[in-house]
């Protein structure tokens, strides 16, 4: 039982600090998850006949290295009084080229694919946390 206003303030204290750390860490998975989707997205993307390599006009983008790939990784989580954000990127400068294509080049999106996705299991995790908290 709480007795008096200097301990409910301590107790309310320790419950944001609790929500904080459980909503964080559903935000760190979840961007883990879009990562790992991300880049499983670009190789598959990447992965095309030597026909459809030779007749597209722009090769290069076909032939993929691990740079791309590698680039991709989760930043962290930024805590701000509107909220909880958490980005994922991707390194390389030639990414949203490859993302979203240009004038001579065809889009190889994997980001979009990874946030539609595992948006699902993203809920889930968030989900999940908010219900220990109220437990």
């Amino acid at each position: 039982m709480v007795q008096g206003l200097a301990e409910l303030n301590r107790n309310l204290k320790l419950v944001k600090t609790f929500t904080e750390i459980e909503l964080i860490t559903a935000m760190e998975k979840g961007q883990n998850l879009v990562a790992t989707n991300a880049k499983e997205n670009h190789v598959a993307a990447q992965s095309l006949s030597p026909a459809e390599l030779k007749s597209h006009p722009d090769p290069r983008f076909y032939s993929h290295s691990s740079k791309l790939v590698n680039s991709i990784h989760p930043e962290k989580v930024k805590v701000s009084a509107f909220g909880l954000e958490g980005d994922v990127t991707a390194g390389e400068k030639y990414a949203t080229k490859i993302e979203v294509g240009g004038p001579n080049s065809r889009a190889f999106p994997f980001f979009g694919p990874a946030l539609i996705g595992t948006a699902p299991a993203v809920i889930e995790l968030f989900a999940l946390a908010v219900k220990k908290v109220i437990k």
